[in-house]
This record gives structure tokens, sequence and C-alpha cells, in this order.
């Protein structure tokens, strides 16, 4: 088991985004409350290794170039998801050492380590005066989905909620439901109008039932797990050099 400790609304963030990429169908490690401990398991299994991401990409913070480096195992849109979560929780701490790869004892990788460390995102440090998000995360994001692919999974006000209720049982604290129902929501539907220009006039309210179809679907550009396979062989080896 590993354990964390933290302030109020850092186990809740914490606890909140672990909650909201596993409900999003993402590999997530899953927090949960240890008396006043946020824990979870180990997340490397017996006979791999976790590398952080600095093995490839060195300190580069550029979004373009990381997903470049990524593309080349196979791992681009697994990246994209983790930076996608980031963006919709406001969590700016996705240096090179917070996400990585889980390798085998010769050093090739075998796929991206579940999303972790997001205790600092949402209201961590306080809460904002506005539920707007023109933050630079949602930003950054959006000129990533103008120069690649990526379809964003819906996020409906009904899993907000829930994940909401489940977190704030496990941590009470003062966080508005409401407030971060639209915070989250509200950098959601940028990314949406940003990665479906062609359905920026669409409804706000009904968050694009397009949305709703498979999002692994070829409609979305999205690879499937087949198509994942077939690049990672093409690129070659995932082994690298440590």
């Amino acid at each position: 088991m590993l354990y964390k400790s933290g302030k109020p609304f850092e186990l809740f963030s914490e606890v909140f985004s672990s909650k909201l990429a596993l409900g999003l169908g993402f590999d997530a490690v899953d927090y949960y409350i240890d008396a006043h401990y946020i824990a979870s398991a180990n997340f490397v299994p017996p006979g791999l290794c976790f590398e952080p991401a600095k093995s490839l990409i060195g300190s580069s913070t550029d979004y373009f170039e990381i997903y470049e480096i990524m593309e080349r195992y196979g791992l681009g849109y697994d990246y994209l998801d983790i930076i996608y979560m980031d963006a919709l929780v406001r969590n700016g701490d996705r240096h090179e050492f917070n996400y990585g790869f889980l390798t085998d004892v010769s050093g090739n990788i075998v796929k991206l380590a579940p999303n972790f460390d997001n205790n600092m995102s949402l209201f961590w440090n306080g809460i904002p005066d506005s539920s707007e998000r023109k933050d630079v995360l949602v930003a950054d994001f959006i000129e990533i989905v103008k120069k690649v692919d990526y379809s964003p999974p819906k996020v409906s006000r009904e899993l907000l909620s829930d994940v909401y209720e489940k977190t704030i049982r496990e941590i009470p604290c003062d966080i508005d439901k409401a407030f971060l129902i639209d915070f989250c929501l509200n950098a959601y539907t940028s990314i949406l109008s940003a990665s479906l220009p062609e359905h920026n006039n669409c409804c706000a309210s009904n968050y694009c039932s397009l949305i709703d179809k498979d999002r692994n679907s070829a409609f979305f550009g999205r690879p499937s797990a087949n198509k994942k396979a077939s690049a990672k062989n093409s690129k070659g080896s995932n082994n690298f050099n440590l």
C-alpha cells in the first residue's frame, strides 16, 4: 500500500481526480481515504518497474514535443488522456517525475503508468472567484488538439455530481458542488469546441450528444486497441537506454 498525507483540499483533489479519471475510462490509480491519509495499492505489477517520463522527455514541458516522443512508442493518445485530465481538474504539477512508464526488466516500455499524483489540482491552494476556465492548462491543451486528432470523452453533469458525492463523503470539506461541476464543465466545453470545431454552435447545456458515441469509433479519429498495437509495432523496438 502507498499512503499520502496533505491538507483537506489536497486530499479531496487527489481522490476526486482519481474517481473522475476512472469514471471517464482512463487508466488511473484508485485513491481512497484511510484514516487521515489517502491510500492506494502499488500500481507497479510484479516483474515490472516504474520509470519516470524524464528518461525519455528530459525536462521538456512542451505538450506537442512530448506527444511526438510518446508517439514513437505508440503512447501518444495515452499521454493526451493524462493532460486532458490535467486540463479538466487544473493540475499544474505534471512534471517529468510524476508520470512515466512501466517497463520490463530489459528496459522495454510495456505501457504508460496509470495517472497518479493529482493532489495539486482543483482548489488545493484556494477556491477561485469564478468558475470560468481561462487558465493556461485549458489554453495549452486546446492548442495541441488543434494539431492532433483527439476525441475528449464526455464529461457530464451527472458524472461530476456522482464523483463529488462519493468524494465529499470520504473527505468532508467546504467545496460547493455546483461551483466545482461548473468549473470542470467549463473546461470540457472549451476543449470540446476546439476538438470538434464544426459543432461550436451546439447548445452547451446538451454537451453535444455526439460525445455519447463510442469514443474509440472512427468518427472521432481515436485509435482502437488493435490500431494502437499496430502503430506501436511499426515504430520498432520499445527499448530505450537509461
